[in-house]
């Protein structure tokens, strides 16, 4: 009996039914007389798979695919967070080097501050951007949607692995076992010191705060009451984003991604809670939210830190251009923000923030897409950071992002010698706000539950185990939908 025979390319497959370069499941028949074999391959591999089958055998073939540019005139839409005229027009620039070196490529972007709304529209239309911008609070959520397509394969394709990337970035970006995101850029956050505060309460501003124990010495010795009593300067002001941090730095985790459950109420952020509450009782919480509420905002002239009424400041390295601007004659510095004892061990506990690029689940140019990503945004990522004022994610390409803002700033920028203070930071740093579909709303609830505390209203054990409750029943009933 003669052979019959087809070949399914896995390319073709993918393209037939929409899915683009994540994994599918391939299934193959022959069509002789008798009733052929049928075959299931389900496989994420580096190359393509090309399936033969007879009524007797399945064999598998591995042809390279390579994702190249298209020769052909292309426009790819990128759907962005709206941040704003100076910022909007600085990520422009990703684009326009992208067209630089590859002209028959237009990118075009439309900032929209509900570019989710936007998005997910978009799909339920048929007619997604091409590429979207996304973040830690929103990825894990599209995801589980299945808005969103894995970039596994495109990864695996180009040769990238997780440790090319800012560990807690790429780990940010997973959901169910699957990478949703392209690391975009992460917020590298230090400790702001101001020198000249720091001189005049006493304290030498060569040796900023290390430990919890240092931050709280260091900033009551800053502080300054009126007659009335209101607080007029501190060292210290913390919130709850701080909270979050000093959270892991405790030792404690939010959430266990292996078993998908909630751990607000972990006994280590318990205990952070309560040190934070032991400062506030001591300076006085009604006390500390007035002088919170006077302070002017930190991009405005007169801000807290510039006017000498706040000497520590959790920000980035961006944070050079307002005191360039507003508080040109303060002396300052910067260091790693403090762990709780102390040591460059614990600095693995950093929490970082940032941002993704993704492509639709639903998108009709995923090839071209990735092309424009892996340029803009991991090849060129030292650029793309330097030039939009965002952290480099790609780890071999930080001598290059620090090198070009040092030459962007100038030697003699207060700033340009503590550039590496912020490197580091993203180098060593494993902790991200926990990515699953429900972050936003834990993220308000352990907001709420600050407050709580903080005000005397609820102790840190009964808050948090609030959180951990409600949250966990969301994320259930979620996960079930």
């Amino acid at each position: 009996m003669s052979k019959q025979s087809r070949k399914i390319s896995r390319r073709q497959f993918l393209t037939a039914t929409g899915v683009g370069a994540s994994g599918a499941l391939l299934a193959a028949c022959a069509g002789a007389p008798a009733a052929p074999q049928q075959i299931e391959v389900t496989r994420e591999v580096a190359k393509e798979v090309q399936v033969e089958v007879t009524r007797e055998v399945a064999v598998e073939k591995e042809v390279q695919v390579t994702v190249a540019p298209s020769t052909e005139p292309v426009v790819l839409t990128m759907l962005w967070n709206n941040w704003g005229d100076n910022f909007n027009g600085l990520m422009k620039k990703v684009g326009d080097n992208y067209t630089a070196v590859n002209p028959n490529v237009t990118v075009e972007w439309e900032f929209n501050q509900q570019w989710r709304e936007k998005l997910l529209t978009g799909i339920a239309s048929g007619s997604p951007a091409d590429m979207t911008y996304t973040n830690l609070f929103a990825n894990a959520n599209l995801a589980n949607d299945g808005a969103l397509l894995p970039l596994d394969s495109y990864m695996v394709l180009t040769g990238l692995k997780r440790e090319d990337f800012i560990t807690a970035m790429w780990d940010a970006s997973m959901w169910s076992g699957k990478l949703y995101a392209c690391p975009g850029a992460a917020d590298f956050l230090a400790m702001f010191c101001n020198d000249s505060m720091m001189a005049d309460s006493g304290l030498d501003p060569m040796k900023p705060p290390t430990s919890a124990a240092e931050l709280i010495d260091q900033s009551m010795a800053m502080m300054k009451k009126d007659s009335n009593g209101a607080i007029t300067q501190l060292g210290w002001t913390p919130d709850v984003q701080q909270f979050q941090q000093w959270g892991f730095m405790f030792g404690g985790e939010w959430y266990i991604d292996a078993t998908q459950k909630v751990t607000a109420d972990d006994p280590a952020n318990v205990e952070a809670l309560n040190w934070i509450k032991s400062y506030a009782d001591e300076l006085d919480p009604n006390q500390l939210t007035a002088f919170n509420a006077s302070l002017p905002d930190f991009y405005s002239p007169g801000n807290a830190f510039g006017s000498k009424k706040v000497g520590f400041r959790y920000d980035g390295f961006w944070a050079y251009d307002v005191l360039d601007q507003y508080a040109p004659d303060i002396d300052y510095s910067v260091a790693f923000y403090p762990t709780k004892d102390g040591t460059e061990a614990e600095r693995v506990n950093y929490l970082l923030n940032g941002w993704m690029v993704a492509i639709p689940a639903t998108s009709q140019q995923s090839d071209a897409s990735w092309d424009f990503m892996k340029y803009g945004f991991v090849e060129e990522a030292w650029k793309m950071g330097c030039e939009t004022l965002n952290g480099n994610c790609v780890v071999a390409q930080m001598p290059q992002f620090e090198a070009c803002l040092a030459d962007a700033l100038g030697p003699d920028n207060r700033m340009t010698p503590y550039l590496p203070v912020f490197s580091q930071t993203g180098l060593v740093a494993t902790k991200f706000w926990p990515a699953m579909p429900v972050n936003a709303m834990y993220n308000d609830e352990v907001v709420r539950a600050y407050d709580y505390v903080i005000r005397g209203e609820k102790t840190a054990e009964e808050a948090l185990a609030e959180v951990t409750a409600t949250v966990q029943a969301e994320l259930d009933k979620v996960l079930k939908s």
